[in-house]
């Protein structure tokens, strides 16, 4: 079972044709099964970049983001945490009634030889 939150907030965004939005952000994702467990916390600055965007509320965008990543890591009897610089890459769409979906690709530093990496697949709602 695989399933996450995420949230944000945004302090600056840009006007013109292709408009920016910058802020912070906090996404988790966990993963559990088969005796297996694991869950990738991040927090750090992300932007949303806008590709012809039609209005206020609407338009395809990509994304990047930075910051630190916690991780927790089960298997078997291994079991590790700590915390990792790492990032990601997506793109997504609004719509006009605030709700948006995002594709992205989440990625932090190796813990204890175990990868940490996630394409999660988000809908949400804008306020």
């Amino acid at each position: 079972v695989l399933y996450g939150f995420g949230g944000e907030y945004n302090f600056l965004q840009t006007q013109g044709g292709n408009p920016a939005v910058v802020g912070v952000f906090l996404d988790s994702i966990r993963k559990d099964g088969d005796n297996n467990e694991g869950s990738i916390t991040g927090t750090g600055i992300q932007g949303r970049f806008y590709f012809n965007r039609n209005s206020e509320q609407t338009g395809l965008y990509g994304l990047a983001g930075v910051g630190l990543y916690y991780l927790r890591v089960k298997s078997g009897g291994f079991s590790d945490d700590g915390w990792r610089f790492g990032g990601k890459l997506g793109l997504g769409v609004s719509t006009g009634s605030r709700l948006f979906f995002e594709a992205d690709y989440t990625r932090a530093d190796e813990l204890e030889g175990v990868e940490s990496n996630a394409f999660p697949l988000w809908v949400g709602f804008r306020l």
